[in-house]
């Protein structure tokens, strides 16, 4: 019997045990970059960042897209990628492979929005969507961005 009573005791104190909390994390989640794909257009331009809470923002994107909720969208081709507005040369739902922003790896990018800052009229062909325009991470205008078309449209 007292053998059984240590068992319950050892069962009990791994029990106890907490298990670590997962940290959560603000970062870009790894979705690949597609790196092998072939891109159908390549354009070097500016590239500007801005939140949902920009003066004459509502929050939403040109497609209805909620961006105080997320920056992220789920694509059933190329999974998460953060979301851009763009010049309407560029179809609503086109991928776009993102590089030499400095201090980031190369990305994915959905066009979902439109901008009345964004346009190659205007000086930046993409405006990069960040969670609030108080981000500390937030793009003012980067120059000499890489931007590829791997898919145009959905």
């Amino acid at each position: 019997v007292k053998e059984e009573d240590t068992n319950l005791e050892v069962k009990k104190e791994e029990v106890k045990e907490e298990t670590p909390k997962k940290e959560e994390s603000n970062s870009t989640p790894l979705t690949p970059d597609f790196s092998d794909r072939v891109a159908i257009e390549t354009f070097t331009g500016n590239l500007t960042g801005y939140g949902p809470n920009c003066v004459g923002c509502s929050g939403k994107t040109s497609t209805g897209y909620d961006l105080t909720q997320n920056i992220y969208y789920e694509d059933t081709e190329f999974g998460s990628v953060r979301i851009v507005a763009a010049d309407k040369y560029f179809p609503f739902y086109s991928i776009i492979r993102i590089s030499g922003v400095p201090g980031m790896d190369s990305f994915l990018a959905i066009v979902l929005d439109r901008g009345g800052n964004v346009g190659f009229d205007k000086g930046t062909l993409f405006d990069l969507a960040f969670s609030t325009e108080k981000d500390p991470n937030i793009l003012g205008l980067t120059r000499n961005v890489k931007f590829e078309v791997l898919r145009s449209g959905n």
